[in-house]
């Protein structure tokens, strides 16, 4: 509602008491061209060929998966992750606490990730405890000393390479 707001005081030039009498369907009709929307490659294929862009690119459901397949493991059971690290293709640093509950469905995790991309943080509203949070400055900054760091450019899935780094840590930490 916030973005609404500020599209009113930006580009409504009327009278204030006129817009307070318009119909809130009308309102929610002229506004539903602002709606942000996190784009993927399923939904927004044609969109995304029209601004010439790699459908690669656009795959927040890789996200989702992986983060699953993480905190539904033996390692986020027995609380040996003590957090996961996603950095998006435009330099966006995020870290995703192991207490969440990663949504089932796309559309619940997209809203959720629209909500940090512009809160920079998800909170429980109960608690008001931070689940996933925005970070500034580089990855190395939030990890220890110690930490290995491994990239690979071998064409594998991130879910198949997930799970096999998961298997690999799990037996030799003995967790099944």
């Amino acid at each position: 509602m916030a973005i609404i707001t500020k599209i009113i005081n930006n580009h409504f030039h009327g009278p204030w008491p006129t817009w307070k009498k318009v119909p809130n369907d009308v309102k929610e009709l002229m506004f539903t061209k602002f709606q942000q929307k996190l784009l993927n490659s399923d939904e927004d294929d044609n969109f995304l060929r029209k601004q010439a862009k790699n459908l690669g690119d656009y795959r927040p459901d890789i996200v989702l998966v992986v983060l699953k397949e993480l905190f539904d493991s033996p390692l986020n059971d027995n609380n040996r992750v003590r957090a996961i690290y996603v950095k998006t293709d435009d330099g966006l640093l995020f870290q995703v606490e192991p207490l969440v509950r990663i949504p089932r469905t796309h559309e619940r995790f997209y809203g959720i990730m629209l909500e940090l991309l512009e809160r920079k943080r998800v909170r429980v509203p109960e608690t008001n405890e931070v689940l996933i949070q925005q970070l500034d400055g580089p990855l190395t900054q939030y990890l220890p000393s110690n930490s290995l760091i491994v990239v690979s450019d071998y064409p594998l899935s991130a879910a198949y390479s997930t799970a096999l780094v998961r298997i690999a840590v799990a037996n030799k930490w003995e967790l099944h």
